[in-house]
């Protein structure tokens, strides 16, 4: 009897954390599509609820701030960006050319979740409170990025911190791209800056025989 009643304890907190994880989900979801389509500023508690199909006390029951809301859709986002370079990255083999590397990350630059992680970010400019919740996820998301870059052959004969640079350069690169072609699209110059940077990339090094010895 006390172990019938023990498992059912177990099942309703299993399925209030279910619950809980659902709705968890629903509204950062709705987070995103708020500020994917009206941007950061634009995106209010009731524009999300009214996308997740909740009331707002829902909503403040596992959020309790707007900035605590904001700082799990970036978390959530960030991390989906970079298991996607992880997916990318894995879908390249030992020979593949900086051209191939540089158009995985370009392509992840120009995604929807990479624009909800810009919109973020600009808004943490000015907002010293965001920029707090905001700078563990930003660290722990290039930090990741750069254990990505140690596991790359085509990255292998440069020194660790260069490959994390690297990493972290072209991304950074393709970023304020995808910024400036929002406001201002200029396709030929972009062809003509992603040439500069393949070059730059070769003169690297990147996609070399790994050097004998190194780190």
């Amino acid at each position: 009897m006390l172990t019938h009643m023990a498992d059912d304890r177990t099942d309703v907190r299993r399925t209030q954390a279910q619950r809980r994880e659902t709705m968890v989900a629903l509204l950062i979801e709705a987070t995103v599509d708020a500020i994917d389509e009206l941007g950061y500023a634009s995106a209010s508690i009731q524009q999300v609820v009214t996308r997740a199909g909740v009331s707002q006390g829902a909503l403040f029951r596992h959020f309790p701030t707007r900035l605590d809301l904001v700082a799990a859709t970036a978390q959530q986002v960030l991390e989906r960006q970079v298991d996607a370079f992880e997916e990318s990255a894995g879908a390249l083999d030992e020979r593949a050319d900086a051209r191939s590397i540089l158009t995985a990350v370009r392509d992840l630059a120009g995604s929807r979740n990479a624009g909800v992680v810009r919109e973020i970010v600009m808004a943490a400019r000015s907002d010293i409170l965001l920029r707090q919740k905001l700078a563990p996820h930003i660290e722990a998301h290039y930090r990741r990025l750069g254990e990505i870059a140690d596991t790359l052959p085509m990255l292998a004969m440069l020194p660790c911190p260069t490959r994390r640079a690297v990493v972290t350069l072209v991304t950074v690169v393709f970023d304020g791209e995808a910024v400036r072609d929002a406001v201002l699209p200029d396709a030929e110059t972009a062809d003509a800056e992603f040439e500069i940077l393949i070059m730059l990339t070769l003169a690297l090094g990147v996609g070399a025989a790994p050097v004998v010895g190194g780190p």
